[in-house]
């Protein structure tokens, strides 16, 4: 799928076709009749019902593949039934209220409009003689039944994941932030798709120029189609050419409410089933949200076990090489020994040797994930470890490669967010080239680059590195330690929220 940017100067976003722009609903029913089929054409679910109510020519249009029969069939009996009454066709206001009052309505004077409205669920009726349609919502969209999350599982903590519809998407954030501060602000995105997209923040505690930032880069964004919220991150990046994730995204809803109530940001589009969280910064992608719903002694070891892991599945490869390529002198006599003795029967330098078995378990896991869930876990794990086993057997790699590699790709999976480890994968082969060339300078070097570009990203104006550069002491003892619920009053800093606390703390006098 392509997504192209488009030029609003150049390019028509309308859904009327050539000649009709701006077109105004007709008040002769025939001439709204051949407007609505020159624009859907031939197309088989468009529905146009011609019918007399109460002696007056009408047409009730809707879209079989949008909408409810059962809905529909509650619109015609109405319409059918002599009212006891004499209807008044110039107030649709007043005619909608005494036959279909329990109905979500809109009242519409463009042809423009009423196709949009089509497109949303709605069933459209016209009436001769009048400039006006009766827009009844009857929408029925087939949608999966909300599931536990499959990218971000934890063991305690809700088990229910957003969908691909946006209406559900919004009352799971709804359901859990029951505050008249929450703001939903919704608009279109995508010229042909017409996507549905809402922006969620919490009106009392995100700052307004974080706000006022995001609604302009959603309203300025000209697209062509969009069909899921990654398409967003890469447009409404600072960085789009940077490797690493400019927003946070997640399949849960406990997530994007923790999220708001920090002060961000919520994007949700509608047929995606992860939300974006707006802005983030590097720390973020090694938090989960189990963080908080276990003790704060096991949240602060597992937190470093996160961070150990980052460096084993970005430089372990790479040191192995360095230290056995040009730093002998490194190992232990005995280990390097050991190294010596099995790469005697190696016919590929160290380097080559390295790059074969991250590619291969690389192919493996791409393997498992692209298979039928079925068969595909057990690909990746039977699969890595049976061609490890016949490479060592024959020869080809040695056997503390294969821990190495293994360990790796392990170490990787400890990374709550699954855009960051793809962005460590990368980073990891940058620095096995350069420790092939230069050994350990190489992995300084790399690190040194690495450091200089994240000092350099922004995400939505706040600096990536926050709190560590810039720094904030008390920020930063919070990437570190997780205190115990009863002692967390702060947000961060770097948001620079309205209401920088939480609650109060009881236990401080005034």
């Amino acid at each position: 799928m392509v997504f192209l940017h488009t030029n609003q100067t150049t390019t028509r976003n309308t859904l009327l076709p050539e000649g009709m722009n701006n077109a105004p609903i007709s008040a002769v029913l025939e001439t709204n009749l051949d407007h609505l089929k020159a624009a859907f054409g031939n197309t088989l679910d468009i529905r146009f019902d011609r019918m007399l109510v109460d002696g007056q020519s009408a047409l009730l249009c809707f879209l079989d593949s949008m909408t409810n029969a059962q809905e529909i069939d509650t619109i015609r009996q109405p319409l059918l039934t002599p009212a006891h009454t004499s209807q008044d066709f110039n107030d649709l206001e007043h005619f909608r209220m005494q036959l279909f009052p329990g109905f979500s309505h809109l009242i519409v004077t463009e042809l423009e409009k009423a196709l949009s409205c089509l497109l949303e669920g709605y069933a459209l009726l016209f009436f001769n003689q009048i400039d006006q349609a009766l827009a009844l919502s009857i929408v029925n969209l087939k949608s999966r039944s909300i599931e536990e999350p499959t990218t971000q599982t934890i063991i305690r903590g809700p088990k229910d994941s957003f969908t691909e519809d946006l209406h559900t998407n919004v009352s799971l954030v709804r359901r859990r932030i029951k505050h008249t501060a929450l703001r939903f602000e919704s608009l279109q995105l995508g010229k042909d798709t017409k996507t549905s997209v809402v922006m969620a923040y919490m009106q009392n505690i995100a700052n307004e120029n974080i706000v006022a930032e995001m609604r302009h880069r959603l309203q300025r964004l000209e697209i062509s189609a969009l069909m899921d919220s990654s398409v967003l991150e890469e447009s409404l990046s600072d960085n789009m050419y940077s490797p690493f994730p400019m927003f946070l995204n997640t399949e849960r809803p406990d997530t994007a409410a923790g999220g708001l109530i920090q002060g961000k940001i919520a994007v949700i589009v509608d047929g995606s089933p992860f939300a974006i969280i707006a802005p983030a910064v590097f720390n973020d992608f090694f938090r989960s949200q189990e963080d908080y719903y276990q003790s704060y002694l096991m949240s602060m070891f597992i937190r470093l076990i996160r961070f150990v892991s980052l460096f084993i599945a970005m430089l372990l490869p790479a040191f192995y090489l360095a230290i056995t390529t040009y730093h002998q002198e490194l190992i232990p006599s005995l280990l390097l020994i050991m190294i010596v003795s099995q790469r005697e029967v190696v016919p590929f330098p160290t380097v080559v040797e390295v790059l074969l078995m991250e590619f291969t378990f690389e192919i493996i896991r791409e393997a498992g994930i692209r298979m039928p869930r079925a068969v595909g876990n057990a690909v990746s794990i039977v699969g890595t470890l049976v061609i490890g086993q016949a490479a060592v057997e024959a020869g080809i790699v040695s056997s503390v490669m294969v821990i190495i590699v293994s360990l790796t790709g392990i170490a990787s999976f400890v990374v709550p967010i699954y855009s960051m480890a793809l962005t460590l994968r990368l980073l990891r082969f940058m620095l096995i080239l350069l420790s092939a060339v230069m050994g350990l300078y190489g992995i300084g070097f790399g690190l040194i680059l690495i450091m200089i570009h994240l000092v350099k990203l922004n995400s939505l104006g706040i600096p990536y590195l926050s709190p560590i550069a810039p720094s904030s002491v008390r920020d930063i003892i919070g990437v570190w330690i997780r205190l115990p619920s009863p002692k967390m009053f702060q947000r961060s800093l770097f948001l620079q929220t309205k209401s920088p606390l939480y609650k109060r703390n009881r236990n401080k006098r005034d």
